[in-house]
């Protein structure tokens, strides 16, 4: 992950998102994160890391893209197909759907199970 200006906060999510669409979706991220690839899969993939970097954790469009090694228009366009293709029609994007659910119970499970240890 591209570690410019982030917190580390944002490097910790960035990396529980981006295992968790990896396990979830069962596709590896050097094809989807590392790779240029346009193919329905790995873009799914971006889009669905950007959703939950952005819209769950509420970090900025400029800093999800920094995470996620994308231009920031792509963050915008992901998270405008998400939530207006996606979520508005569910029975077109099944597939789309039931992996963006499994990322994010996969998300879930992840940070629940972590522990934050403040070292002062």
């Amino acid at each position: 992950m591209k570690s410019k200006n982030l917190t580390l906060r944002e490097k910790q999510a960035g990396e529980d998102v981006v295992s968790a669409v990896e396990d979830a979706v069962g596709v590896n991220r050097t094809q989807w994160l590392y790779g240029k690839s346009r193919d329905k899969e790995n873009v799914n993939c971006r889009a669905i890391a950007s959703y939950i970097l952005a819209d769950h954790e509420g970090i900025s469009m400029t800093r999800v893209a920094n995470i996620l090694r994308i231009d920031h228009s792509s963050v915008i366009y992901f998270r405008k197909k998400v939530t207006d293709d996606w979520m508005a029609m569910p029975k077109l994007f099944k597939l789309e759907c039931a992996a963006l659910d499994d990322a994010m119970k996969e998300y879930s499970a992840r940070i629940n199970s972590n522990t934050y240890v403040d070292s002062f």
